[in-house]
């Protein structure tokens, strides 16, 4: 007997990659299941390109934009978010997220000093991978 699952478009986690090595590519492609919208950043697109996995967004800075758009060109249709300050790809990638009104994400963190950052992120449920750990951020509602 099988179960079916439907899950609606921009309903399931995204996932977004600051790092390539936070968790296993096996508990990535958990993560990739159910056909999240991907956003990485450009630190880390050698690296999932290898994966062989559909990317949907990319974070780079604004001056290496059309760069990766010649060569992304096989990922298309991808869309190109820039910031001026490679601090930033974070932040830029929350905006986003909030601005599309996700409700949750699965991120792949560089740092754990991010994790001070990502408690901002209070409208959205946030699972954080980092070093082979996880930790949950889930929003409550009063």
């Amino acid at each position: 007997m099988s179960s079916h699952h439907f899950v609606k478009e921009d309903q399931e986690p995204a996932l977004l990659i600051l790092n390539a090595n936070a968790i296993s590519f096996e508990k990535v492609q958990e993560l990739l299941e159910w056909s999240p919208t991907v956003i990485i950043s450009e630190e880390v697109v050698e690296e999932v390109t290898g994966w062989g996995i559909k990317i949907d967004i990319l974070l780079c800075a604004e001056e290496n934009v059309n760069e990766f758009k010649q060569s992304l060109v096989d990922q298309s249709p991808i869309r190109f978010i820039s910031y001026h300050n490679k601090n930033e790809a974070l932040s830029t990638a929350y905006y986003f997220l909030a601005a599309a009104k996700y409700k949750a994400v699965n991120i792949l963190i560089n740092e754990v000093s991010q994790l001070d950052f990502i408690q901002s992120f209070a409208v959205m449920n946030v699972e954080v991978f980092y070093e082979g750990k996880r930790w949950g951020l889930h929003q409550f509602k009063i």
